[in-house]
Formats: structure tokens, C-alpha cells, sequence
């Protein structure tokens, strides 16, 4: 049903971050047109299995290109445009 009214989990790249000190630490953090950010563990993706959360973040379709850097005061995402 997402795919055939365009609302599938395809209108980003996958954003990879490393949380240091969290229980899982290596994260993909995936953005859907569904208008969810799907949190994804990176050490267990083998199979399909649920992402360890998947909330509502937007209130209409994702489509960008979402960066993350790292500085001295730790990481930061940025999100630079939603439609």
C-alpha cells in the first residue's frame, strides 16, 4: 500500500551515527515519507526485523538529505529540507 500511494521509506539515504556510550551505539537513522524516523541498530541487521523506534517526526513526506558531523562539543544531525 506505501509504495502504490508513494509513501514508502525511500525518500531519504540512510543517516549513520555513532553514539558513544549508548546501548547500541552504532545507529542508521532512516527517514520516511510516511513522515517516521526509523531508528535502526547497524550490529543487527541481519533478516528484517522491527527498528528499535519508529515515531512520527513530520507533518508531511520526508524527502531530503540528512548530514551528520562530529565536533569537539560532540554530534550533531541536520535535517536541511522536508516537503
Amino acid at each position: 500500500m506505501m509504495d502504490d500511494t508513494d509513501a514508502d521509506i525511500g525518500g531519504t539515504g540512510p543517516l549513520l551515527v555513532d553514539v558513544a556510550g549508548a546501548t547500541p551505539s552504532k545507529l542508521i537513522v532512516r527517514l520516511g515519507k510516511d513522515r517516521k524516523a526509523y531508528l535502526i541498530d547497524r550490529d543487527a541487521m541481519g533478516g528484517q526485523s522491527a527498528p528499535l523506534a519508529s515515531p512520527v517526526v513530520a507533518g508531511g513526506s520526508i524527502i531530503n538529505s540528512p548530514v551528520s558531523y562530529k565536533t569537539a562539543m560532540g554530534t550533531s544531525r541536520r535535517v536541511p529540507h522536508r516537503r
